[in-house]
């Protein structure tokens, strides 16, 4: 089977101390500042290019590539940032053939974006019989 990559933008938190030289590099509107660090709000906008990394003091934007098996397949991330929410969605949508499978991750922001890297990782590592 096929396996497509999907160059993403990641944002080690850890070193981004939120200075925001990377939005206004990003003329895809893919990158924010939220809580004070660099976000990804708009994963389908980012392509993936890197323009935004020269422009990073910390080195904490990295280009990434999404391999799955046998088809392409989308990440969305949504953040509620109403007052009192904070919560985050994490999504993987893999059309297959005739079925399309939904891998999703719901919770507090912070949780959420720390073990994003782990969701990719287990639908990377998923293998689907034929459809």
């Amino acid at each position: 089977m096929a396996t497509v990559k999907r160059q993403i933008i990641t944002i080690d938190e850890e070193k981004c101390d939120g200075c925001g030289n990377c939005v206004p590099s990003c003329v895809e509107g893919a990158l924010q500042i939220i809580d004070g660090k660099a976000r990804l709000v708009k994963q389908s906008y980012c392509d993936g290019l890197g323009a935004c990394l020269g422009d990073c003091p910390q080195n904490a934007l990295h280009v990434t590539t999404l391999e799955v098996e046998g088809g392409s397949a989308m990440v969305v991330e949504m953040l509620n940032d109403q007052p009192g929410n904070g919560k985050r969605l994490v999504g993987v949508i893999w059309p297959r053939g005739t079925h399309t499978w939904f891998y999703k991750m719901v919770g507090a922001d912070g949780a959420v974006t720390r073990e994003k890297a782990a969701l990719i990782q287990f639908v990377q590592s998923v293998r689907h019989s034929n459809d």
